[in-house]
């Protein structure tokens, strides 16, 4: 699951098939999900890393066996090594 060809460089959840966003010209990306990223930019460019956490953690609880607060400690330790949220990107 925390493979990082396997998810999201934006919000850490596991992209699917065919739900990888599109770059400029139309290709997938091999970095963000089609709810993060579509043509080349951010569908929510202002939004907060923290911000985001939470919508994810969120979205975990959901579609797993986790509670939330533990998807919350996992995901604040994998945000700052995503493509989106790394200063060194």
């Amino acid at each position: 699951m925390w493979g990082a060809s396997e998810i999201c460089q934006s919000c850490g959840l596991v992209v699917e098939d065919d739900k990888y966003g599109t770059n400029p010209d139309g290709t997938f990306s091999e970095d963000y999900c089609s709810e993060c990223y579509e043509e080349g930019e951010f569908n929510e460019p202002t939004i907060q890393m923290e911000e985001l956490i939470e919508r994810s953690a969120r979205k975990m609880c959901e579609d797993g066996n986790i509670s939330e607060e533990d998807a919350k400690r996992k995901l604040d330790k994998a945000f700052p090594r995503l493509k989106r949220w790394n200063d060194t990107w």
